[in-house]
């Protein structure tokens, strides 16, 4: 018997795409590429970004270079300070002319911790932190790392490093009179043209303000004779409540009109006349939390009210 033929058109049919191979000498199809892009109109040329670029660094190099220079003529301004006053004999209370003239001059650049770095400068000559007092400061070498202030109710506590930049409570007050005018911006950013006008403390009281305590006390008697003088002038007079005035403030103390009208107020009364306790009758002396238990003398029973139980 002949063996079967062999029909190739029944085998399954791939699903596979066909490649051709590369015919020789035929070069391949060059591969597909993005399209170009086409210039954005937003988009500015080279050289006016280059140009933009090249001022920008100049105005930081410029800024750069003001920056050096203020803080150069800053220095200069603390080294020359450290020697004021120009008079060993200076008073504080009233500087010359020129010494405050100076000094407000070359402080216009300064911010408030380039004054900081003043003030210890001047700690390091030995010399009183306000610039136009010419004493020495008051240290204290056996003092602990802070002390203790008092003013009024008010307990505070400062580090000794402070208060050793001064001689007096006064040269301080001058002092920091100055250092809170001075702008917090620095200088080389600040508008040209722009001169921040400083004024020291005036020492002089004011008109209105009030006197000091101890001298309106100290002219005041106790002798009838005199008793009159000082409080025959009304000027007098109102200097004497405003010092007064001056004092309960300090103290904490506060007036009735300033205290708050919702406030309760104590009323003054007469307690109540309490009589002397006595000792309670004989009769009473059966009586259990105010029961008193019935007793039949005759027999010598005794029963309660109700009869339940016999004794």
């Amino acid at each position: 018997m002949a063996p079967p033929k062999f029909d190739g058109s029944a085998l399954p049919k791939s699903i596979l795409k066909k490649i051709n191979a590369p015919q020789a000498g035929k070069p391949p199809p060059p591969a597909a590429s993005a399209p170009p892009r086409q210039p954005s109109q937003e988009q500015e040329p080279q050289a006016a970004r280059d140009k933009r670029n090249r001022e920008i660094a100049l105005y930081h190099a410029h800024l750069i270079q003001q920056q050096k220079d203020v803080e150069a003529q800053i220095l200069d301004a603390i080294v020359q300070l450290i020697d004021f006053p120009s008079s060993p004999d200076a008073d504080p209370m009233s500087p010359s002319h020129d010494d405050a003239s100076v000094f407000k001059a070359l402080i216009t650049n300064f911010q408030p911790s380039d004054y900081d770095s003043l003030l210890e400068e001047r700690k390091c000559a030995d010399k009183c932190g306000y610039v136009l007092c010419p004493n020495r400061p008051k240290v204290d070498a056996n003092a602990g790392k802070n002390k203790f202030i008092v003013k009024g109710r008010q307990l505070q506590i400062v580090p000794r490093e402070k208060l050793e930049l001064w001689c007096s409570d006064d040269c301080a007050r001058r002092a920091l009179f100055v250092k809170v005018q001075l702008n917090e911006e620095p200088a080389w950013l600040r508008r040209a043209g722009v001169v921040p006008q400083l004024e020291l403390m005036a020492d002089r009281r004011a008109p209105n303000s009030p006197p000091d305590l101890n001298s309106v006390m100290s002219g005041l008697s106790l002798d009838a004779a005199h008793s009159g003088t000082w409080a025959r002038s009304a000027d007098q007079a109102q200097n004497l409540n405003r010092a007064m005035a001056d004092l309960a403030l300090e103290r904490g103390e506060q007036t009735m009109s300033a205290r708050s009208s919702g406030l309760v107020r104590d009323s003054i009364s007469e307690n109540r006349v309490i009589s002397q306790p006595s000792f309670p009758a004989s009769a009473g002396h059966m009586s259990i939390e105010g029961y008193e238990p019935r007793v039949n003398v005759k027999n010598g029973i005794e029963r309660d009210e109700d009869g339940d139980w016999i004794l």
